[in-house]
């Protein structure tokens, strides 16, 4: 418990990680379903595995519990990997890619490996963010105050957090 400002970094981290592996297991799932072969790890999802890493950290969905601009970390998660679809896809067009061949980057692929990615990676942080709230709900409080106010804040606690400890630095009684 004396770890706990350490949790939203661990969280993090372990977010990044299960995105990097549902990428990866996506463009293979969707490659298979499509083509019916595998892909492994080729060069060409590189490109696409970056820019939605990027557009993932762009709109801060490594932070479960932030809000940003109203929407919590699932829903920005589905708007950072539209985000990162369209950015990719004019890449892709610009540089040529399109046309060339290549499985990975074809229409038949990549938008089918974004859909499935947009399954995986709001479920995870909304485990994340359950995780988080549960953890944090564990922790020991410590309040200097008294009087209404601080009784108040007692109360709300109480119905936020039912299994906190919340202790007062004063001879204040919330019963």
């Amino acid at each position: 418990m004396a770890e706990i400002h350490l949790l939203p970094r661990r969280i993090a981290l372990l977010l990044l990680l299960a995105d990097l592996i549902g990428l990866i297991l996506a463009f293979n799932l969707a490659n298979w379903l499509r083509l019916d072969s595998l892909l492994g790890l080729p060069l060409d999802i590189l490109l696409p595995i970056a820019v939605l890493v990027l557009a993932l950290y762009v709109l801060d969905c490594y932070s479960v519990e932030t809000q940003v601009a109203g929407m919590r970390a699932a829903p920005r998660t589905l708007a950072a990997v539209l985000l990162g679809a369209i950015i990719t896809a004019a890449a892709i067009y610009a540089s040529g890619l399109w046309g060339s061949g290549r499985s990975t980057v074809g229409r038949g692929v990549m938008p089918v490996a974004y859909l499935i990615f947009a399954v995986w990676a709001p479920v995870w942080r909304h485990y994340a963010s359950r995780y988080q709230r549960q953890q944090t709900g564990k922790a020991r409080w410590l309040v200097a105050g008294t009087g209404e106010k601080a009784a108040r804040l007692y109360r709300d606690f109480q119905k936020a957090h039912a299994e906190a400890e919340l202790s007062f630095l004063s001879d204040f009684s919330p019963n």
